[in-house]
């Protein structure tokens, strides 16, 4: 609800990869419905066109049965052709009254004015680097929580007889994690919780011993060495050098890009 404590029909959340848009339309649908109904998501990269449009705004003239409000999250709007923005103007201009739109993007700019003029509009941030660092440390702390519990109930009997062997057994299941490594994934997650946790997924699947070398592993990038070589080739103007270390991450396999 805005200031006014009232209700609009058209939002607009903006913002970088994994950066909680679609999440929080989420989120948002379910308080405007009390938890009631599920909101209808599009994928606006995929449903762009005109007549993609126009199926949308006559689906949403019908009220929900489920719930108060029909919400709609169309994510990747700006995706949505020139034509297709055309269509989509009248039902802005003209909404439901039981109907709500979340509109979600990473390239606000993209969006005609005249669209952008008549949506309220949110701007989410990138998520910061100790908050992603934080989140990496409370989910594996959460996942280390099921371990204990779930051997702790499958070993009930070595729980009162032998507390001390149930505990190496839990040891062999626990989630060990080096810091270093969770700094590094926020850095290269670069202000998104999504990729951020993507690329945690990727080093568990690897070993639940998070080190930076499993980690590096893991996800196919090159190791620090390589970087302070060649760090320390520019700073000593050898070029061949500086040619040679690049030429051997590429040759490697890894993301040259990343690199």
């Amino acid at each position: 609800r805005s200031a006014t404590n009232s209700i609009k029909n058209v939002y607009l959340f903006c913002g970088g990869a994994g950066t909680g848009k679609t999440t929080t339309a989420r989120i948002f649908a379910n308080e405007l419905n009390h938890g009631k109904g599920t909101p209808i998501e599009i994928d606006s990269a995929s449903n762009n066109s005109v007549d993609d449009i126009r199926r949308i705004s006559q689906e949403a003239m019908l009220k929900s049965m489920e719930s108060e409000y029909k919400v709609y999250i169309l994510d990747e709007v700006h995706m949505v052709t020139t034509a297709g923005f055309n269509a989509m103007l009248k039902l802005i201009e003209e909404p439901p009254k039981s109907t709500i739109f979340i509109l979600c993007t990473t390239d606000p700019n993209r969006i005609p004015a005249t669209i952008l003029s008549r949506v309220q509009r949110y701007d989410f941030t990138k998520i910061s680097f100790e908050g992603i660092v934080n989140r990496l440390k409370t989910i594996i702390d959460r996942e280390n929580e099921e371990i204990l519990q779930n051997t702790i109930k499958q070993h009930t009997e070595l729980a009162t007889t032998n507390p001390a062997e149930l505990d190496k057994l839990v040891q062999q299941y626990l989630i060990t994690y080096d810091i270093n490594l969770l700094q590094y994934i926020a850095k290269l997650a670069e202000g998104g919780m999504r990729d951020a946790i993507s690329l945690l997924d990727k080093c568990l699947s690897y070993s639940i011993d998070l080190t930076m070398t499993n980690g590096i592993a893991a996800l196919g990038i090159s190791d620090y060495s390589s970087l302070q070589s060649l760090l320390d080739s520019i700073l000593n103007k050898q070029v061949k050098e500086c040619i040679t270390i690049i030429e051997n991450v590429y040759n490697s396999g890894k993301d040259l890009k990343q690199f």
